[in-house]
């Protein structure tokens, strides 16, 4: 039986769903034009209960919470819970932080996970509450019960809920290119795979920061091909998974496009263009020490003005601009939607009665209203500076008062990257994310994979299959295996359970989709 059991959205339903929230609506309003969000009142009581203690794991970003701060007496006061815990920086320590406390037996109250299948491990071992009856309480949680039904349908688990999806239809467009470099190379912003590779070379080549030394990299990734964002298009590959005849699926990583990306890589890597520590470096090295060193050209950075403002400490005439989706082969312009959420909240067995589980939706449910997110992001006044075109900015107080220290769900907003780069300091930063998301809305298109869930073979060996397929491609961009070993790896991955999950996905593909 396949590990999840839902009600049918077809491709359709999807995307008319999907425009609602990109049409900057809210989803499944529950409340008038021009009334706001009824997401505080249910928290009070006229008896106020004593505050619930719980502790809280989550990615990012690791400011600590400030207990004897301002923001943390009005939230507890809002809120009624009195949460303690911790961040986490993104990438595979975090995964491995998930399941280092799910075996300690001691796990958080409330946890965020974005590992799909560590997620459905658990929730079958029964270590998770099942949300269901809770979220029919619409009048209670007005925000998180209006999210788009295929957001929860996707995290159904033998068709039960165990979690609240971390919710986001658009990411933005966080691959990020050297203005200036540009500018002073005379270079146009690349369009094409072959453009980018022109500029990149430039970059690493024609001494774009005039130290008289070769020490500039055109392209920089992190391990197992993160970071390449907008540049996957160049290659034909838009989506995770792939539809290679109708009702059947397959994952664009056993692909002739994933093997031409691959040789393209390690191309520019023997040709000292791409940074080679891709192969091994983490997020944090690429974003936080070689790009704000000046050392990258081309690089994925989450907010563009956060790197700026390190950058330019170094360099005062840097400029940044977000690189726009490269052209596929065929020349046309592509926006993949990969998931309806970028992780999920779960709330552990660890909480006994079903009135505290109740007191933690309501928590998480402000946390993802606007007020709420609003208190969380940028805390009290005098937390905040306002700028002359209104934008609040997280001061020097608001950093010691916890601001954005608990980031739980921003509310449905297609221009959600706008407003955080904005509140970096760099309206043209802003302005540009803008362009691109308003450029994109007609040619936006769900990966697959949207409609198709893993299987017991999946659950069983898609890991272990995972940590292989990073192992070779990182052999073959890197020099250490031919790129032939990828027709290898293929037969190898096919053999070993490969053609099964296919199979599984193709069949809830087939089943889910019209």
């Amino acid at each position: 039986m396949n590990a999840y059991s839902r009600s049918v959205i077809s491709r359709r339903q999807f995307l008319s769903q999907a425009a609602t929230v990109l049409g900057g609506l809210a989803v499944s309003a529950c409340a008038p034009a021009g009334s706001k969000p009824e997401s505080v009142s249910t928290v009070a009581s006229p008896t106020p209960l004593p505050a619930l203690k719980i502790n809280v794991m989550w990615r990012g970003p690791s400011n600590p919470v400030n207990k004897d701060g301002e923001l943390y007496k009005v939230l507890v006061k809002r809120t009624g819970v009195a949460y303690d815990g911790f961040g986490l920086p993104p990438g595979p320590d975090y995964t491995q932080k998930v399941n280092t406390v799910m075996a300690s037996g001691q796990p958080p109250d409330l946890m965020w996970i974005n590992d799909q299948l560590a997620y459905i491990k658990y929730a079958k071992q029964g270590a998770f509450w099942d949300l269901d009856e809770f979220l029919k309480q619409k009048s209670d949680l007005p925000q998180i019960s209006s999210y788009l039904p295929a957001a929860y349908d996707t995290l159904r688990v033998d068709g039960k809920l165990y979690a609240i999806p971390s919710y986001r239809v658009y990411r933005g467009f966080p691959v990020h290119v050297r203005a200036d470099w540009l500018d002073k190379l005379n270079l146009k912003m690349p369009t094409t795979i072959d453009e980018l590779w022109q500029v990149a070379e430039a970059f690493a080549t024609k001494d774009p920061d005039g130290n008289g030394k070769k020490d500039t990299y055109g392209l920089m990734w992190w391990q197992n091909l993160s970071g390449l964002d907008q540049i996957m298009s160049g290659f034909g590959i838009v989506s995770s998974w792939e539809v290679d005849k109708p009702g059947h699926i397959i994952p664009a990583s056993v692909t002739g496009k994933y093997k031409n990306m691959l040789a393209w890589l390690r191309k520019g890597i023997e040709a000292g263009i791409f940074d080679p520590d891709s192969v091994i470096m983490k997020r944090d090295d690429v974003e936080t020490v070689k790009a704000t060193a000046g050392k990258a050209g081309i690089f994925y950075t989450g907010l563009g003005g956060q790197t700026l403002n390190t950058l330019t400490k170094n360099t005062s005439t840097a400029k940044l601009m977000p690189l726009p989706p490269i052209l596929t082969p065929e020349g046309k312009y592509a926006y993949t939607i990969p998931f309806l959420w970028i992780g999920m909240w779960v709330i552990s067995k660890a909480i006994k009665s079903k009135e505290d589980v109740s007191r933690i939706l309501r928590f998480v449910d402000f946390a993802s209203s606007p007020e709420g997110a609003d208190l969380m992001d940028y805390g009290v006044p005098g937390d905040f500076d306002i700028r002359p075109d209104g934008t609040k900015v997280v001061n020097e107080k608001g950093k010691a008062d916890g601001a954005s220290a608990l980031w739980l769900i921003p509310p449905p907003d297609k221009y959600l990257y706008v407003t955080q780069e904005r509140a970096t300091g760099h309206p043209e930063l802003a302005e540009a994310q803008r362009r691109l998301v308003d450029s994109i809305e007609s040619v936006i298109n769900p990966d697959p994979i949207l409609f198709s869930f893993p299987g017991p073979v999946e659950l069983q060996k898609g890991s272990a299959l995972a940590t292989k397929r990073n192992e070779v491609f990182s052999k073959i961009i890197a020099g250490q295996l031919p790129v032939v070993a990828f027709d290898d790896w293929v037969n190898e991955w096919r053999k070993n359970g490969g053609d099964e999950i296919i199979e599984e996905r193709s069949k809830s593909y087939s089943e889910n989709v019209r």
